[in-house]
């Protein structure tokens, strides 16, 4: 197909995808207004899991669990619990995150534990899988993770949507003592 001919081709085809989207535009505007139903969501039990630490031949192991949207497996959140060396602490962990981009950073993320609020994280870098948040895994927080039902996870995307994601604690009190 000549230049020209796919110049006119996509332009036909934008011209048409709009007349249709207008007119879907114009037919959402009658209809009754429905509650917007959220993203189903799949989410992985808490696990361990272990992988080589840098160039020594230490394991680095760490307890996750993983929340992705059904319907195309992408990876919305998700929560490790990691060992992080400390002068004077030797069994300290941080509590990261695995946030989606185009998160509003101002707004940060804001973290409940059985509706209770809990240390915001801290957002730290973005890379191509996402956007990365840390805050210290405390005493009293861990405490709470280990007693609670659900931690969720909130923020907003650049777009002003605010999403709050469940994270479920059953079984994470086993998973950490496995990890220590």
């Amino acid at each position: 197909m000549s230049c020209c001919r796919l110049f006119r081709a996509v332009m036909f085809g934008a011209a048409a995808l709009a007349l249709v989207s207008g007119s879907a535009v114009a037919q959402k505007a009658k209809a009754p207004e429905k509650p917007a139903a959220g993203p189903k969501l799949v989410s992985s039990a808490w696990t361990v899991g272990c992988r080589p630490a840098g160039k020594s031949q230490d394991l680095l192991c760490e307890a996750s669990q993983t929340i992705a949207l059904a319907e195309s497996r992408q990876t919305l959140l998700g929560v490790y619990v990691t060992p992080w060396k400390q002068a004077g602490k030797p069994d300290s962990f941080i509590l990261r995150y695995q946030l989606p981009h185009g998160l509003n950073f101002p707004a940060g993320v804001q973290v409940k534990i059985d509706d209770k609020a809990a240390p915001a994280p801290e957002i730290q870098t973005s890379n191509q899988v996402g956007v990365f948040a840390r805050t210290d895994l405390t005493d009293p927080l861990l405490a709470s993770l280990k007693k609670g039902a659900a931690m969720t996870v909130e923020f907003s995307s650049m777009n002003g949507n605010k999403l709050a994601i469940p994270v479920t604690l059953k079984g994470f009190s086993a998973v950490f003592e496995k990890l220590k």
